[in-house]
């Protein structure tokens, strides 16, 4: 048994998708919460489209918010009964994101077929993403790590310009983004999870995969647009790396 390959444990080898679930953490994020969720209910929409019989599930966890953020993903869990809102003083974003793939490891229960992706709530997800997911999940993948680009009506032209000349969004790239980042619920539970960081919980997970033996796939697929601003909500966040390319 030691022999055999450890992602054919974690990954129970090909698809088998039955149920994807949405993970957006949010802290005082009312401006911009509306438009991220309903990005992801896009996607997941097509998807569902595409794959008849396909659950979704979308948990915004958002951690001690202090303004409108809770009442507005409530309104939105109103009209879409697949949302669902995990208020808690969580402290760190790492803490909220395994908080919400919890919630959905306890929704769909047989892990090796629930799919989970993970974004940010001042992040777009276009309608292809968890298509893009979906299609690495097909071809046996038990972790897809994605690409990011800042959203140019919101990015100082210099920043922007920076970023693009220090980032290579292709196939194979080396970088890890929350705001773009999927993994087999078995695959998850085997890497032990999001660890309870203030920043680089995306990339500690990605480690723990590929040290777990899951099968881990870095594309230039369903691109997500994430927000320019440089001023964040998270110490050493996406933020603060672009407010650096702006001082460089």
């Amino acid at each position: 048994m030691s022999g055999l390959p450890r992602r054919r444990v974690v990954g129970a080898g090909g698809s088998g998708v039955e149920a994807v679930g949405v993970v957006v953490p949010a802290k005082n994020e009312e401006a911009g919460i509306a438009a991220a969720l309903t990005a992801v209910f896009a996607s997941l929409d097509r998807a569902r489209r595409e794959r008849p019989g396909l659950r979704v599930r979308a948990v915004c966890v958002t951690d001690g918010s202090t303004d409108r953020t809770d009442e507005i993903v409530r309104e939105l869990a109103g009209r879409r009964a697949e949302l669902e809102l995990l208020h808690d003083e969580l402290g760190t974003v790492g803490a909220a994101r395994a908080a919400g793939c919890e919630a959905l490891l306890g929704w769909h229960a047989d892990s090796s077929r629930l799919w989970i992706a993970t974004t940010d709530a001042d992040s777009l997800v276009p309608a292809d993403w968890i298509a893009a997911h979906l299609r690495a999940a097909d071809s046996g993948d038990d972790a897809f790590v994605g690409t990011v680009a800042p959203d140019p009506a919101g990015t100082r032209p210099d920043v922007l310009a920076a970023w693009h000349a220090r980032h290579r969004l292709e196939d194979g790239h080396p970088y890890v983004f929350g705001a773009n980042l999927g993994f087999r619920g078995s695959a998850y539970r085997a890497a032990g999870g999001f660890e309870p960081r203030g920043h680089g919980e995306d990339v500690a997970l990605v480690a723990a995969l590929r040290a777990s033996g899951a099968r881990v796939r870095s594309a230039d697929a369903g691109r997500v647009r994430t927000s320019g601003r440089l001023e964040g909500r998270v110490a050493e966040g996406f933020s603060s790396y672009l407010r650096g390319l702006g001082d460089a």
